[in-house]
């Protein structure tokens, strides 16, 4: 097993300028008020399902769902105690890795990765980043000194962690959240802080930390808001080389009661090609989730409840749509069979329109 020590070479401050390589800062509308439904159809130009194969090794539980990473040859289906691989055609392969205390066993799942171009899966448990191939085998462990991971990203040329260290400060507990920066042999760390908290409150997870997503060239980072602090988490961040560079804000309205207290909770900012979408609860009491899309081309916004309406495969069931990490023009959802009570989830996934 290794040892992962971080060695910040420097650390590099929050950037506020916004006119760099050629990606420019956004600023969009999420007004609280609006309840404004919105078909897959309008939003899609094509799109795609894959009945994921119903054996007893590879039934989904959705409330336990966390992540899916997919390309045309593999489907990595990541819950919180197990990890699922089928084919490109939904046929199921094996689960990766187990849990346990031993050699390439993990106490639970916190995040996941799948280096396609090396054949490398990731899980990160607590301190554990465990790595495997995709036939299973278990290569390698490594231990992340004092730090708390929150997610990861790896593929061929980036490597990415989101991690959390404590400290304080007049007698106070701080939270630090730091972007870590690996080199491909994970031993060398570029640091960068993204956010400091005076709350001894631990981030708490939730099914859409997709911290990490891929658009083009440009890697876009947003972590939720795990505390109940007055200033909202509105910015999406670009990660250029060693900087944290804004590319989206969000301007919130219609955000509080009367009261004065918030009813309006970010989870997750998502930015495609010419949607951004985000996904939030309006208050503790509701436990629903709401949906929220932006097309920037018809400057319209959408904000529903539950998930967005499936008319192209009509389940029935609101589709709680992600976008995809590795490729942020794709979306996807887990839906169940309509024909079929007892068979495994489907995965819907499309292509966002230009």
């Amino acid at each position: 097993m290794k040892t992962i020590t971080p060695i910040i070479f420097i650390l590099f401050a929050l950037s506020v300028s916004c006119g760099k390589e050629n990606a420019p800062f956004v600023r969009v509308p999420l007004d609280g008020d609006t309840k404004q439904t919105l078909n897959l159809s309008d939003i899609v130009s094509e799109m795609n399902v894959i009945k994921l194969e119903t054996t007893d090794l590879s039934l989904i539980n959705i409330r336990r769902f966390r992540r899916a990473i997919f390309n045309q040859d593999y489907i990595l289906i990541a819950q919180t105690d197990k990890v699922f691989l089928f084919d490109g055609k939904g046929k199921f392969l094996r689960t990766i890795g187990k849990k346990g205390n031993g050699p390439g066993e993990y106490q639970f799942i916190a995040a996941t990765s799948f280096d396609f171009q090396k054949g490398l899966i990731y899980i990160q448990s607590a301190k554990h980043l465990l790595c495997y191939d995709i036939n299973g085998k278990f290569i390698e462990s490594f231990y992340i000194e004092e730090k708390m991971p929150k997610d990861i990203y790896f593929n061929a040329d980036k490597h990415c962690m989101l991690a959390e260290t404590r400290t304080s400060e007049k007698g106070k507990p701080v939270r630090n959240l730091w972007l870590y920066q690996f080199d491909a042999a994970f031993n060398k760390v570029d640091s960068v802080l993204y956010r400091s908290i005076s709350s001894g409150m631990a981030l708490w997870t939730q099914p859409y930390t997709d911290s990490f997503t891929q658009l083009d060239n440009q890697l876009h980072l947003y972590c939720f808001e795990g505390d109940e602090e007055a200033l909202f988490r509105d910015t999406l961040y670009r990660i250029a080389d060693k900087q944290l560079m804004p590319a989206l804000k969000l301007d919130i309205k219609n955000a509080e009661a009367s009261n004065g207290e918030r009813t309006l909770y970010l989870l997750n900012i998502y930015r495609s090609s010419r949607y951004v979408f985000a996904v939030c609860y309006r208050s503790y009491e509701e436990q629903k989730n709401w949906f929220y899309c932006y097309d920037t081309k018809e400057k319209k916004a959408y904000f529903q409840g539950g998930g967005f309406t499936d008319d192209i495969y009509q389940t029935g069931e609101p589709a709680a749509i992600r976008v995809l990490q590795t490729d942020a023009n794709c979306i996807y959802y887990l839906s169940p069979d309509k024909e079929d009570d007892e068979a495994n989830y489907q995965l819907c996934f499309g292509r966002l329109k230009d």
